[in-house]
């Protein structure tokens, strides 16, 4: 757990990969967490917190096999920056 300022977008309290992932998306991530997506480690390793290593789930999913709803960070940043492109 690392301790944040509290007036910090994802709260005063997150997991490393959590920063992480905001790292690479600050937007997507705040969003994310207050829609209550999670991250999944691919490879298990909870404390492998490599952007190659982690996935967003949608909320309900994680922990629950299903496959279609895996994507790996850096995919999913690119699909995301994409579909932003095409809105604008």
């Amino acid at each position: 757990m690392i301790y944040l300022e509290k007036s910090h977008p994802l709260g005063e309290r997150v997991y490393e990969h959590w920063l992480v992932m905001y790292k690479h998306d600050p937007g997507f991530t705040v969003w994310a967490k207050e829609n209550r997506w999670s991250i999944h480690h691919r490879n298990g390793v909870r404390d492998d917190n490599r952007p190659e290593n982690l996935e967003w789930k949608a909320p309900g999913k994680h922990g629950s096999g299903i496959e279609v709803h895996r994507i790996n960070a850096r995919e999913f940043l690119s699909v995301w920056y994409r579909l932003l492109a095409e809105r604008s």
